[in-house]
């Protein structure tokens, strides 16, 4: 092979990692972010039980009943509002860690003299 076959072939390779560390650190930080809204919302439930086991149990079982005994309506409303509120706080968490994690990845490619991030 030529000497500019070799540099194109480890260029296509270097972009070819960029593209898979890309993909795994985002994966895994919409993965960190889903579990910080999690979190989030298991320690509002926790704080509404007063923070006790034994509360905690009894808000669910609570809920669990309300939810059944609920109509069809009731329940597509509920999700609804649940879906939403978790999206809501989903969000906020990318985006309050959306710039350090853009600011992490600028330093992580293969980069060609004269290309900009």
């Amino acid at each position: 092979m030529s000497k500019m076959a070799v540099q194109e072939h480890a260029g296509f390779r270097a972009a070819v990692a960029s593209l898979m560390y890309f993909t795994v650190a985002a994966v895994v930080w919409c993965l960190v972010n889903l579990s910080i809204a999690l979190g989030i919302f298991f320690i509002l439930f926790a704080m509404l039980a007063n923070a006790s086991f034994l509360g905690f149990f009894t808000e669910i079982d609570n809920l669990a009943d309300h939810y059944l005994a609920a109509g069809s309506a009731a329940r597509v409303a509920f999700q609804l509002d649940f879906m939403r509120s978790f999206i809501t706080v989903f969000m906020l968490v990318c985006l309050i860690r959306g710039p350090y994690f853009i600011q992490t990845l600028r330093g992580c490619f293969c980069v060609r003299p004269g290309d900009t991030l």
